[in-house]
């Protein structure tokens, strides 16, 4: 199969955000992103730092980079909010536990390249595996053969006109009229073989008002081809084909609850417009074109063109007045779908501690002695520096840290008779309750030498749904606190701690005792 044909600027930074998913959490070099996207190293190289510019990719050791927090945070979230998606991964689990094998799901773009956007595993020993994501040819195969024998005339021209069936065009036709056959016949197509000569699958296409939106298939290793009942399962893949028809992702794929961006700042770039458009469809399910220009901020010409690119190379399906998530983006969904989402939280804070290289600190409320526990950290590189650890305890009444907490706390629970920890912890009642209010209503503290002498911290408030968990902080030496840069620090700290939230919100598993207990377990 060859390799697909990059379209457009928005299309060169997609492809290499494909690779970054894809290869995810491993990294990858610039040499190594050019030969597998085909493209100068000096472009690749251009395209990663803006990307890692916006959080989209990250630098690692020995100038690699990996997946960074921004597109984890979206396509994570967007398993856990897309309707469809939902759908898709309990017709897919069922149709695997009924038959007993590996059910595959692929979709078809406007160009005519195909890949998976699910797996359900057989429980077998032996069974068949694929990774989501993976490329599928639509000339051979099962998942392909069905989709191409389910086409209409109109669809198959307009693809055949891209080049992309491998293969003369007798041969093409001769396959396809094999394939609308088999599928006429019976309503699955049988391929033994084909494209893996240890497997075999079953396949039935998913149509949508006469167009191939793309295929169902049960693989299954060949050892087993004499035990199998064909019609059996070609029953069963046809019926769950047709309840997958009638789920179309392009329907209605929003989630129950609306799910608002938490980064503010407008893009300013290429790549900046392009991950702020895949941010609001992956956290919304769909996005008006008319807000587009909105978004991205750019003028209309532009708008059209990141639509016209975004569509053409997968990432997106639109009915000409939104944008949906196409099959690329529902791969980048499925393969990011379970991850940890503390992965995504230590990100965060890496992220800031690097743009700022000053400590960062996130700390969690534990309500038995009303103080802020420290979860995580990731110390400044700096030689001089605030060094926290996790487990550290600090006061909710002094410093950035605990009064961004507090402020969020009943204020019937603030202390009436505050600790003096330094000479500059207010002490006074009333002052502190005056503070305490103006932090609540700016969603962001800032101390100067409250709980320790000479430190300056930057906090804002982290909540699971509407209850205050926590606070990320940013910690530094008050000699090197520069004052221009508070804007600047205030916006980022708001927005980690924005993402946080969200993490933390989303996260639909059982709480457990602590993360040092379950360090794989639900966000506490």
């Amino acid at each position: 199969m060859s390799p697909r044909k990059v379209d457009g600027v928005y299309g060169r930074a997609i492809a290499i955000l494909d690779l970054l998913v894809m290869r995810w959490p491993e990294s990858v070099g610039v040499r190594e992103v050019s030969v597998a996207v085909e493209l100068p190293r000096t472009t690749v190289n251009r395209i990663l730092m803006g990307l890692a510019d916006v959080s989209a990719c990250r630098v690692v050791a020995n100038g690699r980079y990996r997946l960074g927090y921004r597109i984890m945070l979206a396509a994570w979230v967007a398993s856990r909010q897309n309707r469809w998606f939902a759908a898709v991964r309990g017709q897919m689990t069922a149709l695997a536990a009924a038959t007993g094998e590996t059910a595959l799901l692929a979709l078809l773009d406007e160009r005519g390249y195909a890949r998976l956007v699910d797996v359900a595993e057989s429980a077998k020993p032996l069974r068949y595996r694929v990774d989501p994501g993976t490329p599928v040819p639509i000339t051979k195969g099962a998942l392909g053969r069905a989709m191409v024998g389910a086409m209409t005339d109109t669809q198959f021209d307009m693809i055949s006109k891209t080049g992309r069936f491998d293969g003369g065009d007798a041969v093409v036709r001769r396959r396809r009229a094999e394939a609308r056959k088999s599928l006429s016949d019976n309503g699955f197509l049988v391929s033994i073989g084909e494209r893996i000569p240890e497997a075999l699958g079953v396949s039935a296409p998913i149509v949508v008002d006469d167009r191939v939106l793309g295929s169902l298939a049960i693989t299954i290793p060949r050892a087993r081809e004499s035990d199998i009942d064909f019609s059996a399962l070609g029953a069963a893949t046809s019926a769950t084909a047709r309840q997958l028809s009638r789920v179309n992702f392009r329907d209605d794929p929003g989630g129950a609850d609306a799910v608002e961006s938490p980064f503010c700042e407008a893009p300013r770039s290429i790549v900046a417009r392009l991950v702020a458009t895949f941010d609001r469809v992956a956290l919304r399910g769909q996005l008006a074109i008319s807000e587009l220009e909105s978004i991205a901020n750019c003028t209309p010409p532009t708008a059209h063109r990141l639509v016209e690119e975004t569509v053409s190379n997968g990432l997106f399906t639109s009915d000409g007045k939104r944008l949906v998530a196409g099959p690329t983006s529902l791969a980048w969904t499925r393969a990011l779908a379970d991850l940890n989402p503390l992965q995504i939280q230590s990100g965060v804070l890496a992220a800031l501690a690097a743009r700022f290289n000053e400590t960062v600190a996130l700390g969690l409320l534990d309500a038995t002695d009303r103080s802020l526990r420290i979860s995580q950290t990731h110390a400044s590189t700096q030689p001089i520096h605030y060094s926290l650890t996790r487990g550290d305890r600090l006061p909710l009444h002094a410093g950035a840290a605990g009064k961004v907490v507090l402020a969020n706390l009943p204020a019937h629970t603030w202390p009436r008779e505050p600790k003096p920890l330094t000479g500059a912890t207010i002490t006074d009642f009333a002052a502190l309750a005056a503070d305490l209010t103006e932090i609540r209503q700016a969603g962001v503290a800032v101390s100067f030498g409250e709980q320790i002498s000479d430190a300056v911290g930057v906090a804002s408030p982290v909540f699971d749904g509407f209850r205050v968990v926590g606070s990320i902080t940013v910690s530094t030496p008050q000699y090197r606190f520069d004052k221009q840069a508070l804007p600047a620090l205030t916006t980022a700290v708001r927005e980690a701690a924005a993402v946080v939230t969200l993490v933390r919100t989303a996260d639909d598993r059982p709480e457990v005792a602590s993360e040092q207990q379950n360090p794989v377990g639900r966000l506490v």
